[in-house]
């Protein structure tokens, strides 16, 4: 993926059942991440669909949990490359 564009993060093919929260995570790698301040990291709650850019080159990951009752119940990762334009 090039830089300066956006990703779509959708929840698919979920096998939980009954009312669920949604977490995300996303970790930029990288000296243009670090420069800019954004490593990022931390867990936020959130819906169903997750929009990011690609502000910085380097090897990245989005994180989704599916939490249930205060347990984490699923949760998968994606690794995000973003090549300079």
């Amino acid at each position: 993926m090039q830089k300066d564009r956006t990703i779509d993060f959708e929840l698919r093919d979920l096998d939980v059942t009954g009312p669920y929260e949604v977490y995300w995570k996303v970790k930029n790698h990288g000296s243009e991440a670090v420069q800019a301040g954004q490593p990022r990291g931390d867990v936020i709650v959130g819906g169903d669909t997750r929009y990011e850019s690609t502000a910085f080159v380097g090897s990245h990951y989005v994180e989704m949990y599916i939490v249930q009752n205060n347990v984490c119940v699923a949760k998968d990762r994606q690794p995000v490359i973003i090549q300079p334009r």
